[in-house]
């Protein structure tokens, strides 16, 4: 039996969450945790790394875990596991030296190198130099490593000594300084942007020495008594800037600190010990305790977030603070990771309420002539009004014939008049509410055109008239000024007539309308009662769905069409085909709700879970959740619109959200697609191999007739709603 060798030609299709700019200010606080249940092997998470692929390394008392954004990768000292090493109870940081591709690690006080490439392990101790125990390691801007090690455990002497070590060129660790060891083995070490290094110790303060390792002096910045001894252990860290913060043990909180006047300035003033300090792309500083967060933007503003970090996840320390390439803010703790990301808020809030989940659930939306905005809030039944000022208000009305319900009960499309001076909507009957002081009309002849239990559309055509009826035998034409009316279909046969009309759409195409209905599919007529085509599930070409929802007609009488549950078709009525576009592609989900174009290449999409942009040209998605902003994943029917500023609308179970498309469809920086591993299965041998593939450059795979199958893994490492993400592998060959 022959073996081949295949080659790959990877089409890759990418489907993410799209990460932009707005004009909004505001910052959108995205937070998700990653724990044992989501796969990470150990609670206690020590410290965090991320490698020039992206791949982060989180450190723990069990080993490390390589993460690709989908799955971990286990290393330990477990002699069964393929990524065996030695000592695995990691015991501080951990540093990726870029241009080497190598992982530095402490494990049980002991140095480690992992070469990613190879996954071969180095043990750097006393034969290259290290002096005793190693407690702390540090990369500075020039990516050299230093390293502080304590011989307590290992000298005769009667006074031990800690020690100052840099890794050399050749390939050894050379004592820089050494100073005695004091009752605690407190010590640190941060770097400035010039390179200069300062070590923390008890005895001396802080040591600043050149970047080659010349001390320079030492600074004593602060005190504090440790059951009666005086301690002048200070830990630092310098911003982009050169700014020195320290984080005073005798009061708490942050201070800076300038070494010429040698003053200090008071900047967080609170009295829990900060640990960890990071700086992130927008030049905000992160701070965090033992379960405490704060971060201080440019301008001094300083927001805590330690309070929905408790809430989020039960913790008694955070261990580490790392911020990753995609600005993601890491917390190593003693119960799991924490994931935070700030956002810029893209979507305003109209008419929501704060509770999560369901609140002002909304239907149509509409603007008069004046610039309002009204919005049907279907919980209350009454129409909710926002003027040019954003000011709100709760319509009122006068005249209600039905006493006892709100009017607009059952009422789900509202149409404005030519002059913007009335409002229509049906329900059990056609309902007239003038703008000017809320009278009520109702045409209580029109009653049996209607079904109070379904969604009754109606829309005003290019010449002014409305358009409504529950079923093609009572669609009606009617004349809001002269109040005169007639029906469409004059003399239509009992086998022909359609009832639940669910969607109207007046077609460019002059006196055509579209009509979406919730059993029979879509319908094409013209107003003077002939149907002159018929789409459903059965039909050549067919629908995905007879439920139809919305629809869209483009510039090229295209039609878009929105069904109930199976997702997005496209009719190409001069081709005569139909293209369905659903979850397997990237929608977010099969139930489309609204429809609003942008430019002539792309379509707003709002479901019952998530808002979507589609990219008619590369037919990509790029999707929105509660997560980016919104209100709800859930969106509601015959709830959307586009006003004259340009600014679209969505409408769903929790108020509404208004949006500037220009300030979301902007091209974003994605970290770059990675082939992580392939999995075969041998039914020969009976086993499943899965080999890695991230560090390997133009990777072939053997497979011979006993593969009975084969998986491509891949990965884009972007760490929130990875999930998101498809990719698609195309076989040539």
């Amino acid at each position: 039996m022959k073996k081949h060798r295949a080659c790959f030609y990877w089409l890759v299709f990418i489907i993410i969450v799209f990460q932009s700019t707005s004009l909004f200010s505001q910052k959108l606080v995205q937070l998700d945790v990653l724990t044992t249940k989501q796969g990470l092997t150990f609670r206690n998470v020590i410290s965090i790394a991320q490698d020039s692929l992206g791949f982060m390394w989180f450190g723990t008392e069990q080993g490390l875990n390589r993460f690709d954004a989908y799955e971990f990768k286990l290393y330990n000292s477990d002699k069964n596991n393929i990524n065996f090493i030695e000592k695995d109870k990691i015991s501080n940081n951990m540093y990726v030296v870029d241009h080497t591709n190598k992982l530095w690690y402490v494990a049980n006080e002991q140095l480690f190198q992992l070469n990613l490439s190879t996954n071969k392990i180095k043990n750097f101790n006393h034969k290259v130099g290290v002096k005793g125990d190693v407690l702390y390691i540090h990369k500075d801007v020039n990516q050299q490593i230093w390293i502080v090690t304590d011989n307590r455990w290992k000298t005769t002497r009667k006074h031990p000594y800690q020690y100052l070590q840099k890794y050399t060129s050749d390939n050894r660790f050379v004592v820089i300084d050494s100073i005695p060891r004091g009752i605690r083995e407190f010590t640190s070490i941060s770097s400035d942007k010039k390179g200069h290094l300062f070590w923390a110790t008890i005895l001396s303060g802080v040591i600043e020495y050149t970047s080659a390792g010349k001390p320079i002096k030492a600074h004593v910045i602060d005190s504090f008594n440790w059951f009666g001894t005086k301690m002048l252990y200070t830990s630092s860290f310098f911003d982009d800037k050169n700014t020195w913060y320290y984080f005073p043990k005798s009061s708490g909180g942050v201070n800076t600190f300038n070494p010429i006047t040698k003053k200090s300035k008071r900047l967080l003033n609170v009295s829990e010990n900060i640990y960890h300090a990071q700086q992130d792309n927008e030049n905000r500083i992160w701070f965090a305790g033992n379960t405490t967060l704060y971060s201080i933007n440019k301008s001094g503003k300083i927001v805590d977030y330690s309070e929905k970090l408790s809430k989020l996840l039960p913790f008694t320390k955070i261990n580490n603070l790392f911020i990753d390439t995609n600005q993601v803010i890491w917390l190593a703790t003693d119960n799991g990771l924490i994931k935070l990301r700030l956002k810029k808020k893209l979507f305003e809030h109209l008419f929501n309420t704060p509770q999560k989940g369901w609140g002002n659930t909304m239907r149509s939306i509409l603007e008069t002539k004046s610039g309002e905005i009204i919005v049907m809030c279907e919980r209350i039944n009454n129409l909710m009004v926002i003027d040019s000022l954003n000011n709100k208000k709760e319509f009122k009305y006068k005249n209600i014939t039905n006493k006892g319900d709100s009017p607009l009960y059952g009422s789900r499309f509202f149409v404005l008049d030519k002059d913007s001076t009335h409002l229509y909507t049906v329900n059990k009957s056609l309902m007239s509410i003038r703008l000017r002081d809320g009278e009520v009309t109702e045409f209580s002849k029109f009653s049996k055109s209607f079904n109070v239990t379904s969604a009754n559309p109606i829309i005003r055509l290019k010449d002014g008239q409305l358009l409504f009826g529950h079923s093609l035998s009572k669609l009606l034409l009617f004349n809001s000024d002269t109040e005169e009316y007639n029906f469409v279909f004059k003399n239509l046969a009992k086998n022909k007539d359609i009832t639940n009309l669910r969607y109207f759409l007046e077609s460019k195409v002059p006196n055509q309308i579209w009509i979406g209905t919730q059993e029979a599919g879509l319908l094409k007529i013209d107003l003077n009662g002939t149907i002159l085509a018929h789409y459903n599930s059965n039909s050549t070409p067919n629908l995905s769905k007879n439920a139809v929802l919305v629809l869209y007609e483009d510039e090229k009488l295209n039609l878009w069409i929105g069904t109930y549950g199976g997702g997005l078709d496209y009719l190409n009525p001069l081709k005569n085909t139909i293209t369905n576009y659903n979850i397997t592609d990237g929608l977010p989900n099969n139930n489309v709700v609204g429809i609003l174009p942008y430019k002539s290449n792309y379509l707003w999409i709002s479901t019952y879970n998530g808002l979507s942009v589609f990219n008619k040209t590369t037919t990509e998605f790029k999707n929105f959740f509660e997560e980016d902003g919104l209100t709800n994943n859930e969106f509601n029917y015959a709830s959307f619109f586009k006003d004259r500023k340009g600014r679209f609308y969505f409408g769903g179970m929790n108020g509404v959200n208004r949006f500037e498309p220009k300030n979301i469809i902007e091209k974003s920086k994605l970290p770059p697609l990675y082939l992580t591993s392939i999995t075969t299965y041998n039914n020969k041998e009976n086993k499943e191999l899965t080999q890695d593939w991230s560090q390997k450059e133009n990777p072939s795979l053997e497979i011979d007739p006993y593969n009975q199958y084969f998986q491509v893994n891949w990965t884009l490492p972007n760490y929130f709603q990875s999930s998101t993400n498809q990719f698609y592998t195309k076989l040539e060959g």
